[in-house]
């Protein structure tokens, strides 16, 4: 489960696991790689990592270090829909907000509710979190925790905090992190070409699926490059046409200078998996995006034989760009405020038209 899928794991830092001669390796290659965007990108992750694991800054993770001593007095302040809710227990605190355990006395449920204190303090904070949101409600699915409802504000264009009601889980899914890079496709590590694509998504799924087989992270890597590195040592190095098609130029040419190697047979590297498991496995973890499966040609493998629940697993159409046409330009502060307030509204119908027709 994430928190949209956002993920699966606690805080790893020990990277013991690590052979020592793949850090040699990353340090001597670094310099001669750094001219690759997802470089950066990977430091700039590292230091977002470290605050995320000092502030859980996404929906998923518990957020806002509140003091409380009585939630059920102060959790929703001035906020009058709160009167709906019975509040149970606080189940989660930081740097972001607060997780409290509650009673719906309309629908007699149990929910979780997270309280995120003062959203628009950074830009960059509120426009995560209205990605999340947007995400939580397009991408409704039985195993995708499911935002069942969003406090409506007390004021269109002044309010600082958010109330957002999830289904409470039997277990905490509301602080997990997942060291990303562990799961990141190889043509991210080395932005090999520009566009996103389901196939990345399929990647890091068969990490989560082999870190299931053998109870650890399949490629821990400690940067970009040393993740290349793990990733190469299981599946070889890449063929000279698969090379080529990489557009990143500096990424062309520290593949092919890379000591060849053979791929290891994953039966070796997996000697309790189930064959067809295996299968699976390596068709997940293909080096070129274009030879993984899609998600329905994943959940159609013999694996999935007698397990596959058609009713569970509906595809949809893509969602339109149009929705988060705000990653595509500078937003400000009171741009965010208007986004996440009709966000807001996607849980409250009647004043969505009225906000709709012009007159909100």
């Amino acid at each position: 489960m994430t928190n949209i899928l956002y993920f699966y794991g606690v805080d790893r830092d020990d990277s013991s696991s690590v052979e020592e001669n793949g850090e040699e390796s990353s340090s001597r290659v670094l310099n001669d790689f750094d001219g690759v965007d997802a470089v950066d990108e990977d430091e700039e992750a590292e230091r977002g990592a470290a605050a995320v694991r000092e502030r859980r800054t996404s929906l998923g993770s518990v957020g806002v270090e509140v003091k409380m001593a009585a939630p059920e007095l102060d959790f929703f302040t001035e906020y009058g829909e709160g009167n709906r809710y019975r509040i149970e227990e606080v189940i989660g605190k930081g740097s972001y907000g607060v997780v409290c355990s509650a009673y719906d006395t309309h629908t007699g449920e149990k929910v979780a509710i997270k309280k995120i204190n003062d959203i628009f303090e950074h830009v960059s904070d509120a426009t995560r979190i209205l990605r999340e949101i947007k995400l939580l409600r397009l991408l409704r699915h039985p195993d995708i925790v499911e935002i069942k409802h969003i406090l409506l504000p007390p004021s269109r264009r002044e309010f600082k905090d958010i109330y957002v009601v999830f289904e409470l889980m039997e277990s905490d899914l509301h602080q997990d992190y997942v060291a990303a890079r562990w799961y990141r496709a190889p043509e991210l590590c080395g932005s090999f070409f520009a566009k996103y694509t389901p196939a990345i998504d399929m990647w890091s799924l068969g990490c989560v699926f082999a870190e299931i087989l053998i109870g650890k992270p399949l490629f821990p890597g400690k940067n970009v490059v040393h993740q290349l590195d793990l990733i190469t040592d299981l599946l070889g190095t890449p063929s000279a046409e698969a090379i080529s098609r990489i557009r990143n130029e500096k990424s062309r040419k520290y593949l092919s200078s890379m000591p060849k190697k053979s791929p290891m047979p994953f039966s070796r590297k997996f000697p309790n998996a189930d064959p067809l498991a295996l299968h699976l496995l390596q068709r997940l973890l293909a080096f070129e995006p274009k030879d993984r499966p899609t998600a329905e040609e994943a959940l159609a493998d013999p694996y999935f034989r007698g397990l596959a629940k058609v009713e569970r697993e509906p595809s949809a159409q893509p969602v339109t760009k149009m929705e988060f046409e705000f990653e595509r330009r500078k937003t400000t502060r009171e741009d965010l405020c208007e986004l996440i307030y009709r966000e807001i509204l996607e849980y409250h119908p009647q004043m969505l038209e009225v906000y709709l027709g012009g007159t909100g």
